[in-house]
C-alpha cells in the first residue's frame, strides 16, 4: 500500500506556484492588450479612414466605429448596409488547455493576434506584426470585391 502522505506532499512541493502563473499570464495579456490598442489606433483607424475617404468619392456613406479593441467599416448604398468589415484583437494565451500558465517556449502563443471578420462569417487570424495599413486596405478591398460581385 502506498503511503498517501507522501505523495501529497511531493505534489504540493512539487507544484509551482499557481498564483504567481496566474499573474504573469495576466501581465502578459495586459501587455498584449495594449499592443492591441496601439495597432488599432496607429494602423487600423488610419487605414478605415484611407479607406472612407476614397469610398466616399463614389457615392457611398462609410461609417467608422473604433472600440478599445476593434473597430468597425460598414459601407452603405442608398442608406442599406453593403458591406461591413472588423476587426477585433485577441490578447488571450492560446491553451489547449484551461489553466492559464505561460510556460518558456510558447512564445508564439503569446503574441496579440487579431482576425478580421467579413460578412457571412469569414474570419482570417493574423499576427499584429504582419499586417500593415496597405495590408488591411488590400484585404478590405479582397472582400469587398467579392461580395459585391
Amino acid at each position: 500500500m502506498s503511503n498517501w502522505k507522501e505523495k501529497l506532499k511531493n505534489m504540493v512541493e512539487g507544484a509551482s506556484e499557481p498564483q504567481a502563473d496566474m499573474e504573469a499570464a495576466q501581465r502578459k495579456v495586459d501587455t498584449r492588450r495594449e499592443e492591441i490598442m496601439q495597432f488599432i489606433q496607429e494602423t487600423v483607424l488610419p487605414a478605415f479612414d484611407d479607406i472612407k475617404q476614397e469610398l466616399e468619392q463614389y457615392g457611398r456613406e462609410v461609417e467608422v466605429t473604433p472600440g478599445k479593441y476593434k473597430a468597425r467599416l460598414v459601407v452603405y448604398l442608398n442608406e442599406a448596409e453593403e458591406f461591413s468589415y472588423v476587426i477585433r484583437g485577441d490578447a488571450s494565451h492560446h491553451m489547449s488547455f484551461a489553466w492559464p500558465v505561460i510556460r518558456p517556449g510558447e512564445e508564439d502563443n503569446e503574441v496579440a493576434r487579431a482576425e478580421i471578420q467579413r460578412p457571412g462569417g469569414l474570419k482570417r487570424a493574423f499576427k499584429l506584426a504582419e499586417f500593415t495599413r496597405e495590408g488591411i486596405i488590400e484585404d478590405f478591398l479582397e472582400g469587398y470585391k467579392n461580395w459585391v460581385q
